[in-house]
């Protein structure tokens, strides 16, 4: 029997590499972030930004669910519009290595964040149900 995609998000959890803007992504499209107090955290460099992108690489049906990201913060919003752009920055920089160089998708977020208020963690919103 396949995974569940909320089975799978929890494997990604127990087994990858997470950090506070990944988890956001992965608890909203999962339907997890809803609610009195809802994360808010998006990817501040580029390290952020590839655990954000493995997240996706492991569970590749979240990539059609980021629209869900764009009311959580005006910065998800953002980068959201942006994704393919910081994603092949991003994918281009590391040259296949994790560990390579971070700075252009660091400038490009900056630029694409450029006059946005820095996310709160936690917002007092209730957005829904995000998913099943």
């Amino acid at each position: 029997m396949p995974l569940t995609l909320r089975e799978k998000i929890l494997a990604w959890f127990i087994t990858g590499e997470t950090g506070m803007s990944s988890e956001c992504l992965a608890a909203t499209v999962a339907g997890m972030n809803t609610g009195d107090r809802i994360r808010t955290s998006s990817p501040s460099d580029g390290s952020d930004f590839g655990r954000c992108h493995m997240l996706i690489l492991r569970v590749p049906e979240i990539r059609e669910r980021l629209q869900l990201m764009r009311p959580i913060s005006p910065r998800w919003n953002a980068l959201v519009e942006h994704w393919a752009e910081v994603e092949s920055t991003y994918v281009a920089e590391r040259k296949g290595e994790p560990t390579v160089g971070v700075g252009d998708t660091y400038k490009l977020l900056r630029k694409i964040y450029a006059g946005i208020e820095s996310d709160k963690n936690v917002i007092e919103i209730s957005i829904g149900e995000a998913a099943k």
